[in-house]
């Protein structure tokens, strides 16, 4: 633990919304973070939240999740988190984030030095046989909001302990299920944290309008498959056809990757897409 001299000084520098995103500009020491979301998300389901207020009702589970029993120090992260997830997971799923997150971050604004808290803590709710060991699916729950900030570069998370600790970390099976669907991936792959991070921005950076059609394809089906998780037989299958929008929301429907039988041709998987990603396709067109 820091001293009362060795202290981070953490300040909240400005609050404002541009573009319709709210931007929380906070300063810890000498640098200057930034933790951009949506304050108005929409659901699954087709709900909108008002992220702006102190307590939502998840609609569709009935469910109130009180923004004012989070941390100072992590409340920008959380609602972030909150934010990116309604459109992603169901609200059962994100009242079980939320709650694990209130649960094992309670108190955290009293510890002098934040980042070594959450460390700690972490390390006590995954360290099996400890008297604050939460369960296997709140285990990947957690390493998956610690990623989330790491990617989106939050203040008080550490990449080398995401990488050489959370990363390498095996849960084992869960008791409910008849089989170990958490499957060690260390590194997430080819990529290091800050390899995945200089990865990101440069997609980020792409020039489309710069692109021949080969080129472009590429591009289209490495955001696909990204964005959906799609298997490389399946984006090829992919049509014009499959794009479609629904109430306002764009999607994909994806062709089953085993096209064994007749039958299994005519199956298809809709997956939700942002409207950007739907501007990529008009390109080809």
């Amino acid at each position: 633990m820091k001293t009362e001299s060795e202290a981070p000084v953490v300040r909240v520098i400005h609050v404002e919304i541009v573009e319709g995103l709210l931007v929380n500009r906070i300063q810890v020491d000498d640098e200057e973070y930034q933790i951009v979301y949506d304050p108005h998300p929409i659901s699954q389901r087709g709900d909108n939240y008002d992220l702006t207020c102190n307590r939502i009702v998840l609609q569709d589970e009935h469910v109130g999740l009180n923004f004012e029993k989070l941390p100072d120090a992590l409340r920008p992260h959380i609602l972030s988190y909150v934010s990116y997830s309604l459109s992603r997971n169901a609200e059962v799923t994100i009242a079980n984030k939320f709650f694990l997150l209130v649960s094992l971050f309670r108190g955290l604004d009293a510890d002098d030095d934040i980042e070594d808290a959450i460390k700690q803590r972490c390390i006590a709710a995954l360290t099996k046989g400890s008297e604050n060991e939460i369960d296997i699916p709140a285990k990947s729950m957690l390493r998956t909001f610690y990623r989330f900030a790491i990617d989106e570069n939050m203040p008080y998370f550490d990449e080398d302990f995401l990488e050489y600790y959370l990363e390498h970390l095996i849960f084992g099976s869960d008791p409910r299920k008849g089989m170990d669907v958490l499957i060690e991936m260390k590194n997430r792959g080819c990529l290091t944290v800050k390899e995945n991070r200089t990865f990101r921005r440069a997609v980020h950076n792409v020039d489309k309008e710069a692109m021949s059609m080969k080129e472009l394809q590429g591009f289209i089906s490495l955001r696909i498959a990204q964005v959906t998780g799609a298997r490389d037989v399946q984006v090829r299958n992919l049509k014009v056809k499959h794009v479609g929008q629904e109430e306002g929301h764009y999607y994909l429907d994806i062709p089953r990757a085993k096209q064994r039988g007749a039958n299994k041709r005519k199956q298809l998987k809709r997956r939700l897409v942002t409207p950007k990603s739907v501007s990529y396709t008009h390109l080809t067109l």
